[in-house]
């Protein structure tokens, strides 16, 4: 109950400031030793504020956090849990702080699971009538064109072209009836 909820509580240069940071530097220190809760902590403190002090220091724990991680369902945690964060799963996100979790934390985690994107990439979105469903299904899609736009910058020329591209699969289930399939179809 005591811990700020934004790092601009604080004036720079002041006592309160130090110890909020030197307490960031032991939550990160913290991450490092693989602790899931202090990633979800840290997750929603990095995703409150649109520009954080100490973000650097944060995104770069989470990273050795994510890198370390070798356990293919530990990454699946993790990634499932930012997923949850930026598609509103399971929380009552404000959609800030998903959109600020898109842009600061899936480009970190990228390289170590990019294979589970498809499940994102494939995923069945419909469109419901309120305005919060309809808000919360367009967020969906700019976080997944911003996802599937990322994914082109990190895989191979195999991922992206090719017969057996999981990318061309999906485009092959949204136009079956196309003559000719080379596996260029989305670079034509």
């Amino acid at each position: 109950n005591n811990f700020p909820m934004y790092c601009k509580e604080f004036k720079e240069g002041t006592q309160d400031y130090y110890e909020f940071h030197m307490s960031i530097k032991k939550i990160t220190a913290g991450l490092e030793l693989s602790s899931f809760l202090i990633f979800e902590l840290l997750v929603l403190m990095l995703c409150r504020e649109k520009q954080n002090s100490f973000e650097d220091e944060i995104l770069n724990s989470i990273s050795h956090f994510v890198l370390n991680t070798k356990d293919d369902s530990k990454q699946i945690e993790i990634f499932q849990y930012i997923y949850d964060v930026i598609y509103n799963e399971k929380k009552n996100m404000p959609r800030e702080h998903r959109l600020h979790a898109l842009g600061k934390l899936v480009l970190k985690t990228l390289h170590s699971i990019k294979t589970y994107i498809n499940a994102i990439i494939e995923a069945d979105f419909r469109l419901e009538t309120s305005v919060a469903a309809i808000e919360s299904s367009l967020i969906n899609r700019v976080c997944s064109f911003r996802l599937m736009e990322h994914k082109y910058t990190i895989l191979t020329k195999d991922d992206v072209q090719g017969s057996a591209s999981p990318i061309v699969s999906v485009y092959e289930k949204v136009r079956p009836n196309m003559d000719k399939k080379d596996g260029k179809e989305l670079t034509k």
